[in-house]
């Protein structure tokens, strides 16, 4: 099985509280903690048995990459390691200053994804969980794009429809594009108003093939090493390896890893485990 896509997570903090993540649940009990930067260079270097099949390395997981304000350098690192792949973030870009995105520009990155609900104060506030300028944040947004040039992915993301004050300040840049993502439930940590507003689908059917096929080709490595089923799994319930004690090449390898994508593609699924009350691996009418 290939390796095409890793998600490292640098750090356990975010700066929001957004309604559509699991991440207010679970802030007190991961509080704040780093990835140290030997492990994190020792992933890069790791990841050289797959760098074929790598198309994309993430710097983000359930945080905000902005927090941790070393992380143009780790943008550098993995550029300097794997110069023609994919290195980017996904950010709520309440903290990309012009001097934040003009430093990871510089250090490489050349992925964006960007998150924003609404153009409007009270809706963007509410949805967010936390008092913030919302036209600050699209005007982050729109400098980040004026700055970055054609070589960078800018993929703008809503969990709602785009509303016209998204459209006017951030429609008619070429290049970069405006998607509307339905929520899951994040293992049932959404609430079912969001889940509503959003279009989103809930856990209705019997169990299946995850429909993220491009989950049985990724990689979620926590700030201390140990390994996620996937990235959907964002409160950490199903720990299916680590690389403090084996490499990256030797996990993605073994027995075990096979067992996990079994259970992805619905084969010999255990009770407790996420596939189970996952929307991508429990479809309605399967």
């Amino acid at each position: 099985m290939k390796l095409k896509e890793v998600e490292i997570e640098t750090h356990t903090v975010c700066n929001a509280r957004c309604r559509y993540c699991a991440y207010p649940g679970m802030a007190k009990r991961v509080g704040s903690k780093l990835m140290s930067i030997e492990l994190f260079d020792r992933i890069l270097k790791e990841l050289d048995f797959a760098r074929p099949d790598i198309e994309r390395i993430h710097l983000h997981h359930v945080n905000e990459p902005l927090v941790r304000k070393d992380i143009a350098d780790l943008v550098a690192r993995a550029r300097k390691a794997y110069p023609d792949k994919e290195v980017g973030f996904s950010t709520n870009a309440i903290l990309m200053t012009p001097e934040r995105a003009e430093a990871v520009l510089k250090a490489g990155l050349n992925l964006l994804y960007t998150t924003i609900p609404s153009s409007d104060p009270e809706a963007y506030s509410h949805i967010m969980g936390v008092k913030a300028d919302v036209n600050r944040v699209i005007a982050n947004i729109a400098a980040f794009i004026e700055m970055a040039g054609p070589d960078v992915r800018i993929v703008v993301r809503s969990p709602l429809s785009f509303d016209q004050g998204l459209i006017d300040a951030l429609g008619h840049f070429d290049g970069i594009t405006m998607e509307h993502v339905p929520l899951s439930s994040r293992l049932g940590a959404v609430e079912q108003d969001m889940l509503d507003a959003s279009g989103g689908i809930t856990c209705s059917g019997a169990p299946a093939p995850c429909s993220k096929t491009w989950m049985l080709h990724s990689l979620v490595i926590l700030h201390e090493g140990d390994v996620p089923i996937c990235c959907n799994d964002q409160e950490h319930t199903c720990i299916v390896g680590d690389i403090r004690g084996q490499s990256i090449e030797a996990l993605w390898n073994s027995e075990r890893f096979d067992e996990v994508r079994g259970w992805m593609m619905g084969k010999n699924r255990p009770d407790g485990i996420p596939c189970n009350i996952c929307e991508y691996g429990c479809r309605e009418g399967e």
